[in-house]
C-alpha cells in the first residue's frame, strides 16, 4: 500500500516494514533486486561505518562520484544519522571536489572508486562508496548514537547553464510536496516502477529515488545507456529524461516501422497521420497500444507517463509521441524550485509546458522574463555568494521569457540571457532557429551566434551520418541553411555556418549534466572560427 503522505526524515521506518516493494540496480552486467527491507539493512551497515569513522550526527560528508545504488543509500543512512550531506557534480574533477571538502569543512569525501585519488596531501577522510558496504556487521539496529537524530539535510548544486554553478540546502517540506503532488495527478501506485538512469546530483532524480523508498514504489537505477538498451526488458511504467532519451527512442520508432510489413507501415502512418484522439491522451494511449503496438513494445508496454524537460526539445517529436499514445509530457521546473508546471492526463497542450503546480506563484517582469515563487520553501539563499535573482519578496529568476495563454497554459519561448542583439540592434530568440537546425538528421547541435555583430551565424556540431566527403557534407549544410533562411526575416537570416569538430560533451564543458548547451562555452572552443568569419566580411 502505498504511503500518500510522508516525511523524509522518517525514512527508516518506511523502509524496514517494507518487504513488498524492490529497487534493482546493477553492478558490472549483473542487475540486481533487493526488497526494501534490504536496503534498510545495508543503510544500517552503511551508518554503522560512518560511526566508526567518528562521523555524526550534524558533521558533513561530501558525496561524489556517479550515480548508484551506493551513492543512493548512503544518502539514506546520513538522513537516517542527522549527518548532513554535500552532492557535488561528477562533472568536477577530483582537485575541485578536494577544494570543496575544503570549503565546506566535510569530516570525509566519499566517492566511486575510479575517482579515488592516489594520495591526498591534506588529513581528510577519502573513502569510497562500496567500502561502507563490505564488512559484515552483526548490528541491524540504528546506532545509540543516531537515535532521534534523523534529518534530511541535502546541499545541492545548480547546472549552471548561464553562470557558475550555486549550492544551496535544499529544505525537506519541498520535495515531499512534489512528489506527493505527482502520486496524486498521476494516480502512481505501489506496483509502479520508477526508472531512473540521470546523475542524483541532477537533484530532481534523487527527489524521485527518496520518494519512492518512502512512499513505496518500485525503483530501477541504471546509467542512462543501459536504460536505454535495456528500456524494453526493464517496462518501467515512469520514466523522466532529457530531450536527447527521446530523439533516441524516436530514431528507433522509424526504423521499425520502416522494417515492418506493408501492412503494418501503412496501419500505423494512418494513425499518425490522423491523430484523431491526441486531445485525449488516455483514450489515445489504449489505441495506440493496439494500432502502434511495435512501437510501445520498444518503450515496455508498461508506460503511465514519461516526462521531458531540462531542455529545449523537437516540438515534431514530442508530437510524434502523442501521436502513437506514448504518454509524453513536457514540463518546466528549476532545481532552485522544484517543478513549476506539467502537462498531464487531464491538462495537455502540445508545444506548452503544462499549467502552473499549485504553490506555485508567477511574475513576468521586464521582457516577459519569469520570475517564480514557491508558497513552501524549497531554499532560503545561494551558499557563500550573494544574488540578485532572488528578490526581497522571495521571487526567484529564472532566466526564461515566457507568456500563459488563456487556458493556463505556460510556453517558454527562450532565455533572456541567450536572446542575441545584433550591431544593427535587432532582437534575435535563437532557439526556435536552432530547433529548425537539429530537425534535419544531419545535424545533432546548433547555436546561433551573433551578439554585437552585423549578421547572425551558426555553429554545427555534425551527427554520426556517412557522406563520401567533407565537401558533400558542407554542400548538404549549406542545402540546409539555405531552406531554413527561406522561413526567416532579413535579420534572422544565417549568414555563415561553422562545422564544429569538436565533441558538445560534459567534458569540454559545452553541455551541462542535464545536457543544457553552454552557449559561452561554445562560444570560447570556436573563438578562431568566429574571428575567422566575421573578419572576412
Amino acid at each position: 500500500m502505498l504511503n500518500k503522505t510522508f516525511e523524509l526524515k522518517n525514512i527508516a521506518n518506511y523502509l524496514k516494514d517494507n518487504f513488498s516493494n524492490t529497487i534493482e540496480y546493477s553492478i558490472g552486467n549483473k542487475v540486481i533486486k533487493k526488497y526494501y527491507n534490504e536496503v534498510y539493512l545495508d543503510a544500517i551497515k552503511a551508518l554503522n561505518n560512518l560511526c566508526k569513522l567518528d562521523i555524526f550526527a550534524d558533521d558533513i560528508v561530501v558525496l561524489y562520484g556517479d550515480s548508484s545504488y551506493y551513492w543512493l543509500i548512503t544518502e539514506v543512512a546520513c538522513i537516517i544519522g542527522g549527518i548532513r550531506t554535500v552532492a557535488l557534480p561528477e562533472t568536477l574533477s577530483i582537485s575541485q571536489a578536494m577544494s570543496e571538502l575544503r570549503k565546506f569543512k566535510a569530516k570525509a569525501l566519499i566517492l566511486d572508486l575510479k575517482n579515488e585519488p592516489s594520495c591526498t596531501e591534506e588529513n581528510y577522510c577519502v573513502i569510497t562508496f562500496d567500502s561502507l558496504f563490505e564488512n559484515e556487521i552483526q548490528e541491524s539496529s540504528i546506532p545509540d548514537i543516531y537515535i532521534d537524530k534523523a534529518k534530511y539535510q541535502i546541499t545541492v548544486y545548480t547546472s549552471g547553464t548561464t553562470s557558475n554553478i550555486k549550492s544551496f540546502e535544499i529544505l525537506p517540506e519541498a520535495t515531499e510536496k512534489l512528489v506527493l503532488h505527482l502520486i496524486q495527478i498521476f494516480k502512481i501506485n505501489s506496483k509502479d516502477r520508477w526508472l531512473i538512469c540521470h546523475p542524483f546530483t541532477h537533484y530532481s532524480h534523487l527527489e524521485y529515488a527518496l520518494g519512492g523508498l518512502c512512499s513505496g514504489y518500485d525503483l530501477i537505477i541504471l546509467n542512462l545507456t543501459q536504460s536505454l538498451i535495456s528500456f524494453s526488458n526493464l517496462k518501467p511504467s515512469i520514466f523522466i529524461s532529457v530531450p536527447t532519451s527521446y530523439y533516441f527512442f524516436y530514431e528507433r520508432f522509424i526504423e521499425e516501422i520502416q522494417s515492418s510489413n506493408a501492412l503494418t507501415q501503412i496501419i500505423i502512418k494512418l494513425y499518425i497521420k490522423l491523430g484523431m484522439f491526441i486531445k485525449y491522451p488516455r483514450i489515445n494511449n489504449f489505441l495506440g497500444r493496439i494500432f502502434c503496438k511495435k512501437l510501445h513494445n520498444i518503450m515496455g508496454g508498461n508506460l503511465k507517463f514519461m516526462i521531458i524537460g531540462t531542455a529545449p526539445s523537437l516540438a515534431n517529436i514530442k508530437e510524434f509521441f502523442q501521436k502513437i499514445g506514448l504518454p509524453l509530457f513536457e514540463g518546466y521546473g528549476l532545481t532552485e524550485l522544484g517543478m513549476i508546471s506539467m502537462n498531464d492526463y487531464s491538462k495537455n497542450k502540445l508545444f506548452t509546458v503544462g499549467t502552473i503546480f499549485p504553490g506555485i506563484k508567477v511574475d513576468f517582469r521586464e521582457d516577459n522574463v519569469l520570475w517564480v515563487k514557491n508558497s513552501y520553501q524549497r531554499m532560503n539563499k545561494y551558499l557563500n555568494e550573494e544574488s540578485d535573482l532572488i528578490d526581497k519578496d522571495g521571487y526567484i529568476c529564472t532566466g526564461d521569457i515566457g507568456e500563459i495563454d488563456k487556458a493556463g497554459f505556460l510556453k517558454i519561448v527562450g532565455r533572456k540571457k541567450e536572446i542575441i542583439v545584433t550591431s544593427t540592434g535587432k532582437k534575435i530568440n535563437p532557439i526556435p532557429i536552432e530547433q529548425m537546425f537539429i530537425s534535419y538528421s544531419e545535424i545533432k547541435h546548433c547555436v546561433l551566434i551573433g551578439d554585437n555583430k552585423p549578421f547572425i551565424s551558426a555553429i554545427i556540431s555534425p551527427k554520426e551520418i556517412q557522406f563520401k566527403s567533407n565537401l558533400e557534407f558542407e554542400n548538404r549544410i549549406n542545402e540546409i541553411v539555405k531552406t531554413i533562411n527561406n522561413d526567416l526575416s532579413s535579420a534572422e537570416k544565417v549568414l555563415a555556418a561553422i562545422i564544429s569538430k569538436k565533441e558538445f560533451s560534459e567534458k569540454t564543458g559545452m553541455v551541462t549534466r542535464s545536457q543544457k548547451i553552454v552557449r559561452r562555452k561554445v562560444e570560447e572552443c570556436h573563438t578562431y572560427e568566429i574571428k575567422k568569419i566575421y573578419d572576412e566580411q
